[in-house]
């Protein structure tokens, strides 16, 4: 894959990720092809082989693309404050990140499926220290009796479940209740229960 691009080639490498990630969390690996991605993205084929080399380089591409920047996010939140509160924020970053990218939950369970080597790394280096925040600061919650008792590490999976049903079931939300799930209004009444439900004294 190239490194050094100049920011034409940069901008066609964004559009090719984006169209890539739509494609795989719809219709998975097997199911996604290079002209399917290309015809989205507008790229022709040899352009994508430039950048990623193949189809497998690709979903790589993708996959260290979203939790990298999921990571980055989450690496900004202040961590002098209590542990609740930084929980709080974790929670809140999976939830906005899920809605601005809403294939992003889909292609993630895509991904978890077939976790080649590379993908193992992207998961090593962005999420395990993640969940590992996010544990830490569930176990300081149970101590202090905010949250209830539970394997801190299923309880951080169950928030990140919990921060990505909006987006990940928008379709059915937006079918069962005639609300739009990207209106403001929904957005913050969603967000509402989840801070009464795991935020609240």
């Amino acid at each position: 894959m190239n490194t050094k691009i100049s920011p034409r080639a940069a901008r066609m490498r964004e559009r090719i990720l984006a169209a890539a990630l739509t494609e795989f969390a719809a219709k998975g690996y097997e199911g996604a092809t290079i002209r399917s991605i290309a015809a989205a993205s507008g790229a022709k084929h040899p352009i994508i082989d430039y950048h990623f080399g193949n189809k497998e380089g690709l979903w790589n591409a993708v996959a260290e693309r979203c939790v990298g920047e999921l990571a980055k996010r989450i690496e900004g939140i202040s961590k002098t404050v209590e542990s609740r509160t930084i929980l709080k924020e974790i929670v809140k970053t999976f939830f906005e990140y899920d809605m601005e990218n809403k294939a992003f939950h889909r292609f993630m369970i895509q991904a978890s499926a077939r976790m080649g080597p590379q993908g193992r790394r992207a998961i090593k280096k962005h999420v395990v220290p993640i969940i590992e925040l996010q544990s830490k600061c569930i176990k300081d919650c149970q101590i202090r009796g905010q949250l209830p008792k539970g394997d801190p590490v299923l309880f951080s999976y169950m928030l990140i479940g919990v921060s990505a049903v909006l987006s990940s079931l928008a379709s059915e939300i937006e079918f069962v209740t005639k609300r739009k799930v990207d209106s403001p209004k929904t957005r913050q009444e969603y967000w509402r229960i989840v801070e009464g439900v795991f935020f609240d004294d």
